[in-house]
């Protein structure tokens, strides 16, 4: 019998999200719904843009035709550009927090921003109690979607109450899955070896949530009634958690298995089975169990398939099984209560009646799950988006965002990063170009590059990750656990040279810590700066500098965004910013706004270090120091000439006040200070001075100085040690590197976070003045 050919008016369609052979969820998802729309509708080319977690990529299918990595923000950015040049219909998007890289995986809106085509959003995840990252990057996926779909009810409900979105542009589309027919679990038996036996069956990609050691410790009440049961555990560890863990939740369970006396009865297939062999396993279930630990989730694909196949299931009352499972499809029980769930399985194998009528139910629920009627379903939602087209691009406001950039940046080069880094951490000098063997290396400078490496993985750069691994490793070892201090100088044959580190670069060592904290997505940096973090935080209150304060206050400034409970972090913020809001008022002067008789070195950094001190709030004395001794820094660090450029403090005697101000040696470190500082000034007010102030010390870099020449080097990515009175300074140490690199760093995140604002506020448009960030490392 010849299949029915459906007729649309859409051409193209691309498919973005995980895909197979990727092992996850939402690369079978992903390839279930392009391949079943392409069978449905042939006359429609499907094109998939799968998201690669792995730097190698995959053997993918010749559908695919773009590939997007995870973390490299740049690629999203290209995808869009193919996408708009493609002659693209429709985009039908998979939204899932963690396969897209940035923060609550907000790098895919720099793809949705740009793109000209109508949006199609499957959402795989909903929360009901979102952080603030993860509610602001799902509402503006769901604004920039001309329309999205859910798999339940109770996730349309959770669209509209918690995350706004109208319900007139929701479509509630059931998980597709395989029409099978509904047959006795017999059939299959024989191919697993079990015939005669009572099959319990789980599987999916292995993770402790899966609440899979529930059922193994109900075992032995299962069995003292059965004892020819035998539970099927199908499925590899996820990939990231075999990346991270290892097997160690698959090994708990075999040991718990072998503890309980039940091992004999426990067959773990450790295997990503393809369809076929998957609906054998099925099939041959008599109970299906999903025994999760947790009621977050509004989707699951292992309960559709099994739901669909006819299965009696036991689960616990997540989200989507209390919905799929109403009306006697299927029966709940409390979370990790394995004598619960005894219980209700030896019942189910009492009552065979009520079995087989709960299998029946839930058979027939499933017509209308199966993938043909999921993918009609899908494309009525699809040709809706195109004919309704809510959004409107609205070139007004990209010619207005476009004035209102930050500036125009080189790409980011890492040659001298890697140059000045050995397998100890970043060295302290150069001559010239060259590392500096005789000087060592410092934790200032680790420090440094640290922050800087978490900066570059927030921007998607593969390299963050690897070289924050090397400067953390050496701030741990640089940590003395008898004075909670930090040492700073060592020498290339790793001997430390001082017992005790100078307060700046504790302060800077916390700082640094604090940027890991709040922005590394890797455990394992997570674990050790935590630790560090919190053994080394109160030895900041002894010192008695105060850029060290200021450092600290930055550092615990980044923490608390993430660990905003933390009361001790609270109050050695409190007391810091207190001590330096002291030393502004005791120094402050109609004209002399500082909070120190002497300008000297990273002055800004106390101007910010109170900007950060009272956030949310706008209008405390201490954000109102913070932003009036910004402004009155930034107007003694401008030159008197028609455009005035940037000219720091130099550190050839400094300012003292009522003297005459050193005009040399300009160091990068003040520009990056005051760049830093204006620019969470602009995020603060929002006022136009801060960006071109932040701009106009960024160009300092750039040769807009006195000398009118570059201390930025685009050859090898480095930066000259800074300006002497008649030329750079030629040697590329790493401060200077470290301080350019942060500087364009911290212009390009801002860029990117305003944008996102911009977006928030204006769901008309599809415009983004988000840089694409344009790495070239040789190395």
């Amino acid at each position: 019998m010849q299949k029915k050919t459906n007729h649309t008016t859409l051409k193209r369609i691309a498919f973005i999200g995980s895909y197979l052979p990727r092992q996850c969820g939402i690369g079978t998802f992903t390839t279930d719904l392009c391949e079943n729309i392409a069978e449905a509708y042939p006359h429609t080319s499907c094109i998939v843009l799968p998201v690669n977690d792995l730097d190698t990529g995959y053997e993918y299918p010749a559908r695919v035709r773009f590939e997007l990595y995870e973390k490299d923000i740049a690629s999203y950015h290209t995808a869009a550009d193919f996408l708009n040049i493609n002659n693209v219909d429709l985009v039908c998007l998979q939204h899932e927090y963690g396969i897209y890289g940035g923060r609550a995986g907000s790098h895919i809106l720099a793809l949705l921003r740009e793109i000209r085509i109508p949006v199609v959003t499957t959402l795989h995840t909903i929360l009901h109690s979102p952080d603030p990252e993860q509610l602001r990057v799902m509402q503006e996926v769901t604004s920039l979607s001309d329309r999205v779909v859910v798999m339940s009810s109770r996730g349309k409900n959770f669209l509209q109450e918690i995350y706004h979105v109208p319900s007139e542009r929701i479509d509630v589309i059931p998980h597709g899955i395989p029409d099978v027919p509904f047959v006795d679990p017999s059939f299959y038996k024989d191919i697993f070896g079990v015939e005669g036996k009572t099959v319990l069956l789980t599987f999916g990609l292995l993770s402790a949530n899966k609440g899979i050691e529930n059922v193994i410790e109900a075992l032995p009440a299962i069995l003292e009634r059965y004892p020819q049961v035998v539970y099927f555990v199908l499925g590899v560890t996820h990939p990231h958690v075999l990346r991270d863990e290892g097997e160690t939740y698959r090994l708990f369970l075999q040991r718990l298995a072998r503890e309980k006396g039940v091992a004999g009865n426990v067959a773990f297939f450790n295997r990503f089975v393809e369809l076929d062999e998957l609906k054998q396993f099925i099939g041959a279930a008599d109970i299906y169990i999903t025994p999760y630990n947790h009621p977050e989730q509004s989707a699951s694909g292992t309960l559709a398939y099994t739901v669909g196949a006819g299965k009696a299931v036991v689960s616990t009352p997540y989200w989507y099984a209390e919905e799929v499972l109403d009306d006697g499809r299927g029966t709940l029980i409390p979370f990790r209560d394995p004598q619960a769930l005894a219980d209700r399985i030896i019942d189910l194998l009492d009552h065979e009646a009520e079995r087989n009528a709960m299998r029946k139910q839930a058979y027939l629920y499933g017509r209308d799950m199966i993938w043909p009627q999921v993918a009609v379903a899908y494309m009525h939602t699809f040709e809706r988006a195109r004919r309704e087209r809510r959004r409107i691009r609205n070139t007004e406001f990209g010619s207005k965002a476009l004035e209102k950039r930050l500036g125009e940046w080189p790409p980011i080069k890492l040659d001298h990063l890697f140059n000045m880094t050995d397998q100890t951490g970043i060295l302290q000098h150069a001559l010239f170009t060259i590392p500096n063997y005789d000087e060592g290396y410092t934790t200032d400078d680790n420090a440094r590059a640290l922050i800087v490496s978490m900066y570059l993985e927030e921007l998607g750069n593969p390299y963050g990750a690897r070289l924050a691994n090397r400067y953390l490793a050496f701030l741990g070892y640089a940590y003395d656990s008898g004075t909670h201090r930090f040492r700073n100088f060592m020498d290339y044959q790793r001997h430390w040279l001082n017992e005790t580190g100078s307060d700046d670069s504790h302060g800077r060592s916390l700082w640094a810590l604090g940027v890991v904290l709040r922005h590394s997505t890797t455990p394992a940096l997570h674990h050790l700066s935590s630790r560090l973090f919190q053994q080394s935080l109160l030895a900041i209150l002894p010192t008695t500098s105060p850029r060290a304060w200021a450092f600290a206050l930055l550092g615990i400034h980044e923490y608390l965004q993430k660990y905003a409970g933390d009361r001790r972090a609270n109050q050695v913020q409190d007391e810091l910013s207190e001590r330096l809001l002291s030393l502004y008022n005791q120094n402050r002067q109609d004209d002399w706004c500082w909070f120190e008789e002497k300008l000297t070195y990273c002055n800004a950094a106390l101007s910010h270090a109170l900007l950060l001190s009272d956030q949310p709030n706008q209008s405390t004395p201490k954000i109102t120091a913070g932003l009036d001794s910004l402004r009155w820094l930034t107007g003694v660090q401008r030159s008197n000439s028609d455009r005035g450029h940037f000219v720091p403090i130099g550190s050839n005697g400094f300012y003292q006040r009522g003297a005459v101000r050193s005009r040399f040696d300009q160091q990068p470190v003040e520009a990056q200070a005051t760049v830093s500082a204006c620019v969470e000034a602009l995020r603060l007010t929002g006022d136009a001075y801060w960006r071109t102030e932040a701009r106009r010390a960024f160009e300092w870099y750039l040769g807009r100085n006195d000398l009118n020449m570059p201390v930025y080097d685009p050859t090898t990515g480095g930066c000259r040690d800074g300006l002497h009175q008649d030329r750079p300074n030629e040697n590329q140490g790493a401060e200077s590197t470290l301080a350019f690199l942060q500087s364009l760093l911290e212009l390009q995140l801002a860029e990117y976070e305003m944008n996102t604002d911009k977006a928030d506020n204006n769901e008309e448009t599809t415009h983004s003045t988000a840089p694409a960030v344009q790495v070239q490392p040789n190395s």
